[in-house]
């Protein structure tokens, strides 16, 4: 599924269970949206990574160890940070008034 469906799919499925959890809507937004974009970059499906090899006509197999290491050791790492450190992904909303 692309982004944007998930997005749609699952996001309303969950919220009601992450409320009743303790989990900010805000917050639960910030990981639906890093899960999201990990997913959307990671092989075999990888729309995004299909596309921006089209784009910069690569191919595929130069670029998905590439994109492994950049989901190892920069995606799971603010995924982890976003879910767990919820302080992070709630300090700006808070700062502009939103919450």
């Amino acid at each position: 599924m692309d982004d944007v469906s998930v997005t749609v799919v699952i996001a309303p499925l969950f919220l009601p269970l992450m409320v009743e959890s303790g989990v900010n809507p805000v917050h639960y937004a910030s990981i639906v949206a890093c899960s999201v974009v990990i997913g959307a970059n990671s092989p075999p499906v990888a729309p995004i990574l299909y596309m921006a090899c089209r784009i910069g006509q690569v191919s595929i197999h130069k670029t998905v160890m590439p994109a492994l290491m950049l989901i190892a050791w920069v995606g799971l790492p603010v995924m982890l940070v976003t879910t767990f450190v919820p302080e992070l992904s709630l300090f700006l909303p808070r700062l502009l008034g939103f919450i």
